[in-house]
């Protein structure tokens, strides 16, 4: 761990190169440390909550997605993504909404309050959604705004569990990401984390950080010998393969950028809040309109 002036450093460099404020990341510094107090003391805790199986019948393959309020009401982007999900799937897919999330999930009711009350980001509500989703039923989670280029491969989908990975030179907060997970049923990494994340949601009012599950990841992971050699051993695949399609979307439209996705990995993450193109045949709206993933 970095000391401040490290980190102060780190944060001028950061700042000239990746336009990252030093506070931002005296911030999360402190977030880090802060939340050592949840996650180092939870192995010695007892009475772990265990999410069960609302439905029955669901697939231990299931692909799960969520929407809240629903697919009619997503963005264009989002709709083209879960599409194209759907398209390449070799299993169930399951899009979560405010209409059927009580069909597969029973939060305690200290939850759903925070949830009503507006102390809880949907952010947030939906990182506790997919560590029950997968503890409960297993599968692979995929937030709403990755773009498949192809099927999901068999090696990850079979996985005891797996996550993208961040590269060395950003590992200072987090390891991997959650916006794409896959584990087996009841997996001990996701129920940790999802009774880690209940007993920090039934003492606190805010989250401390936007990123705070990843930095509760990266706590958990390197402070279990077990889950660090699960962690370690599990297939790698690096996260900045599955952000490049976002450099391409106002160009015009070319087959060949699509084609390059493809080698670089079976999704693409994207994001509904920028500012794209909507020109007839730019990369933005071919994909949108013309089902061209």
């Amino acid at each position: 761990m970095y000391t401040d002036f490290d980190l102060k450093v780190i944060g001028k460099i950061s700042e000239i190169l990746f336009h990252e404020p030093i506070g931002d990341l005296l911030r999360k510094r402190r977030a880090y440390e802060y939340l050592k107090r949840y996650v180092h003391t939870w192995q010695d805790k007892e009475n772990k909550f265990l999410p069960i199986p609302v439905k029955n019948g669901v697939s231990e393959h299931t692909i799960w997605i969520a929407w809240f309020q629903g697919l009619d009401k997503a963005p264009e982007l989002v709709q083209a993504c879960v599409k194209s999900v759907r398209k390449y799937a070799k299993n169930d897919v399951v899009l979560i909404t405010n209409e059927n999330i009580h069909e597969y999930v029973q939060f305690p009711d200290y939850i759903e309050k925070k949830r009503q009350n507006n102390e809880m980001s949907m952010a947030h509500y939906a990182d506790l959604l997919r560590l029950y989703l997968l503890a409960a039923y297993g599968g692979c989670w995929i937030d709403a705004t990755v773009l498949c280029f192809e099927s999901i491969p068999s090696a990850w989908m079979e996985s005891e569990f797996f996550c993208l990975d961040i590269p060395d030179y950003g590992r200072e907060f987090k390891i991997g990401c959650n916006w794409f997970l896959i584990a087996q049923k009841g997996h001990p990494i996701i129920s940790d984390m999802l009774n880690i994340h209940l007993d920090y949601w039934k003492k606190e009012k805010r989250a401390v950080h936007y990123f705070f599950f990843h930095m509760m990841f990266k706590q958990l992971i390197t402070s279990v010998p077990e889950y660090n050699k699960i962690f370690m051993d599990k297939i790698y695949f690096e996260v900045g393969n599955t952000h490049r399609i976002r450099y391409y979307m106002n160009d015009p439209y070319d087959p060949a950028v699509i084609e390059k996705m493809k080698t670089l990995a079976p999704m693409q993450k994207v994001s509904y809040k920028k500012k794209y193109n909507t020109d007839k045949n730019s990369m933005y709206s071919r994909i949108i309109h013309d089902d061209v993933v």
